[in-house]
């Protein structure tokens, strides 16, 4: 008695269908794609719902607010100067500390940290994460003020609340957030008079 091997007893000897080739033969005998077929688009598209839209295209929402290279604060002599200069404030989860600062040429300096009380590093990436973006939807506030000073401010997440930061979502943060730059826009309004 022969032993079948098991991958060889369902295999086809019937040809595959043929599928639409995208090349063509071109006129000097060498294949060719076809026009049109097989480029690469220049948008990137997404297909959402069944319709196609280009990725980047907000769906339904307002004006983007994003944050500009300059409104950065960056290196480490940037957050220790305001740090210890600058006025904090505590709204827990949130420890702020914000200098109103002529030297930045009516721009607002933002920078974000995290304290090593949160233990791992996916922790401190999140709760940075979840900080810049509820100052990306709420910085509009400080944008309306024209008679305000430019500010520099660093936001940073201390953690001293019930709920741990893997668990938080983005309103837990958000609301503490719009707190401190109400009370930075009181506080340039009142330097500014």
């Amino acid at each position: 008695m022969t032993k079948r091997r098991h991958d060889e007893t369902n295999v086809s000897t019937a040809p595959s269908e043929a599928k639409e080739c995208a090349r063509v033969p071109g006129a000097n005998g060498i294949e060719e794609r076809a026009q049109g077929v097989g480029k690469p688009s220049s948008k990137r598209t997404k297909k959402t719902n069944g319709q196609r839209r280009t990725v980047g295209q907000a769906q339904g929402v307002g004006p983007r607010f994003r944050s500009k290279k300059a409104e950065k604060l960056r290196g480490h002599g940037a957050f220790a100067s305001v740090i210890s200069k600058g006025t904090p404030i505590f709204i827990p989860p949130i420890r702020a500390y914000f200098l109103i600062d002529e030297s930045r040429a009516g721009r607002t300096g933002v920078g974000f940290a995290t304290t090593r009380q949160l233990r791992s590093a996916v922790e401190r990436n999140r709760a940075k994460r979840l900080m810049r973006e509820a100052y990306r939807l709420e910085k509009k506030m400080l944008d309306s003020q024209p008679q305000r000073k430019p500010t520099t401010m660093v936001l940073m997440y201390v953690g001293r609340t019930n709920r741990p930061i893997n668990t938080a979502g983005l309103e837990d943060i958000r609301g503490p957030i719009r707190k401190v730059l109400k009370h930075i826009c009181r506080q340039s309004k009142q330097s500014a008079t």
